[in-house]
């Protein structure tokens, strides 16, 4: 029972730590760029509301605009019109 008590305080302690790190690397960033940083780290809206000092809700509410905005560049992609052709001819590009 006591080594169960002591792996979960230090596992308390290193999620500390890793707040603290995560934190202090990205004083200079955004909000949103924080957000994203720490959602592409592994950590959960509860879990980077938590190190930022901000709700769930607004993490979560940002993430949800920075999914559905990398949805429409790549749908964009997909366009005739944003596809480069390169002849194999004379190796020059044109817009089709």
């Amino acid at each position: 029972m006591d080594n169960e008590i002591f792996q979960k305080e230090i596992t308390k302690r290193l999620d500390a730590i890793i707040r603290l790190l995560a934190a202090s690397s990205m004083k200079e960033a955004s909000l949103t760029e924080k957000i994203f940083f720490l959602n592409k780290s592994g950590f959960t809206p509860k879990e980077i509301s938590e190190i930022i000092n901000t709700s769930s809700n607004y993490v979560s509410v940002i993430l949800s605009t920075m999914r559905k905005k990398e949805k429409i560049k790549l749908d964009g992609q997909d366009q005739p019109e944003n596809r480069a052709i390169v002849t194999p001819l004379n190796g020059e590009t044109r817009n089709e």
